[in-house]
């Protein structure tokens, strides 16, 4: 059985590395046609080609960025991101601007587990 976690991994000087699971999901599947394309989790679906995620048959609705990082994500389950590397996939502008942008993307949706 296949996992996907979002993990937020936090640093400051002098402080050890806090780390939270913000999104846990577990058995991938997606349909066969990319253009038609479904990412489903149990109690979760998200539809690449028509940008909607549905939590338990209801729609979630996401800003343009935070969609863009969930379904990064859960595109690619198991792989680690940097948040310049996040920055980079959903806002594709160069990492250097990147701030506090992809923590509050991630940090408006609190997991439900």
């Amino acid at each position: 059985m296949k996992k996907v976690e979002v993990i937020v991994r936090t640093t400051e000087d002098n402080f050890p590395p806090q780390e939270k699971v913000v999104l846990k999901f577990t058995e991938q599947t997606v349909s066969s046609a990319e253009t038609d394309a479904v990412l489903s989790y149990p109690g979760l679906e998200i539809h690449l080609e028509h940008y909607r995620v549905f939590k338990n048959g209801q729609e979630v609705y996401m800003s343009r960025y935070e969609y863009g990082v969930l379904s990064l994500m859960a595109r690619h389950p198991g792989q680690l991101f940097t948040k310049e590397q996040i920055f980079e996939a959903v806002w594709h502008q160069d990492s250097e601007s990147c701030l506090t942008a992809v923590t509050n993307a991630i940090g408006r949706h609190p997991a439900e587990n």
